[in-house]
């Protein structure tokens, strides 16, 4: 049943979500998907320096394309910011180990698939939003004084 889903999906006929990719194990996931966007993949993997494409963080990020693609269907070029972020978002709040969560944002940055307004990094999105408030500037230093503060 699942490898029959996982055969829909890449073949862009239904859309499955990042929390049942996120459990879903398979070695073929990655391969079945970049065979869907070939010239995609191609040029990705010609920006990409060969030892990182072959490196840990490397699959793992073509595994978050792979996985945002299956979810959202289309090829890389498809990929938004928001796509990204979502994408970001649910790794954080699943069980499985996301480091190396971010690399497949700063290649599709690299390529100009994202517009030169999108977060420059994925890093610190949870972290900081906006312009920060005095009290809140002051709060990071842990200022215990009030005069001071």
């Amino acid at each position: 049943m699942q490898t029959g889903l996982l055969v829909l999906a890449s073949a862009d006929v239904i859309r499955l979500p990042l929390t049942w990719l996120f459990g879903h194990r398979t070695t073929h996931l990655r391969s079945v998907v970049e065979a869907r966007d070939p010239e995609g993949y191609a040029r990705l993997q010609e920006s990409v320096d060969p030892k990182r494409w072959a490196s840990v963080g490397g699959g793992r990020a073509r595994l978050a394309l792979a996985r945002i693609m299956l979810a959202k269907g289309g090829g890389l070029a498809d990929i938004t910011a928001g796509d990204a972020i979502q994408y970001s978002i649910e790794l954080r709040k699943s069980e499985i180990d996301n480091s190396g969560g971010t690399l497949f944002y700063s290649w599709l940055r690299n390529l100009g698939y994202l517009p030169s307004d999108a977060p420059a990094t994925l890093r610190f999105l949870d972290r900081v939003t906006g312009q920060l408030t005095c009290e809140q500037l002051v709060d990071r230093h842990g200022v215990a004084c009030a005069p001071i503060r």
